[in-house]
């Protein structure tokens, strides 16, 4: 066992075999890396205005260095994944046709659900809140929820949602005219496994 905390860069072990015919060594190089990349988000700015008349989409752009290797940056608008770029410079064209809508929901589903997808668990239920049937889905990563889908239906048959970020901060609802206000955060990977996730900034999409 070898405890790396604390070490960075590159090392050699070295293995020293006492035999009767004297001593051999084997030695092989071993990069140590403890430290996530640096992260920035570069476009959009937080608070930025985009008119919708003008252009359909968000533009992603990131700025993403390791000291040693990159692997990837993934890409979230709405605390719902978009996809992910694994080469510099690190953007996504989100459409703004896509973002918005109301979540995947069945409100015929029993018990409680739970689904693996990568390192994301998907848990989903329904219950009653009131005379209001909610399904709730929620994103679990690192025995953290990141993602909360709440989409209710009430007695008229009506429909009303809204997802939440992890911190419990509004992403989009149905009470925004489909969400007039987008968020987006990325999540920067290197080689070794190491992650930073940036901030969640807002959009406001006006027309």
């Amino acid at each position: 066992f070898w405890d790396t905390s604390g070490l960075s860069g590159l090392y050699t072990l070295q293995l020293n075999v006492a035999a009767a015919g004297g001593v051999q060594q084997f030695a092989v190089q071993v990069l140590v890396d403890g430290t996530p990349p640096a992260l920035s988000l570069l476009s959009p700015y937080n608070g930025q205005r985009i008119s919708r008349s003008q252009q359909d989409y968000i533009n992603i752009q990131v700025s993403a260095v390791d000291d040693t290797a990159m692997d990837r940056v993934e890409f979230y608008g709405n605390g719902q994944f978009l996809g992910y770029s694994t080469v510099a410079p690190y953007t996504k064209r989100w459409m703004l046709s896509s973002s918005g809508s109301t979540p995947e929901h069945d409100f015929d589903l029993e018990g409680v659900v739970e689904e693996p997808r990568g390192d994301e668990l998907h848990r989903r239920e329904v219950v009653m809140e009131g005379d209001r049937q909610v399904h709730i889905h929620t994103v679990h990563r690192d025995g953290q929820v990141i993602r909360t889908e709440r989409v209710s239906r009430g007695p008229d048959g009506g429909i009303a949602w809204v997802v939440l970020g992890p911190d419990g901060q509004v992403l989009s609802s149905s009470e925004g005219g489909g969400g007039a206000t987008r968020s987006i955060y990325v999540v920067a990977y290197d080689q070794a496994g190491n992650r930073v996730q940036s901030p969640t900034i807002e959009v406001q999409i006006v027309r």
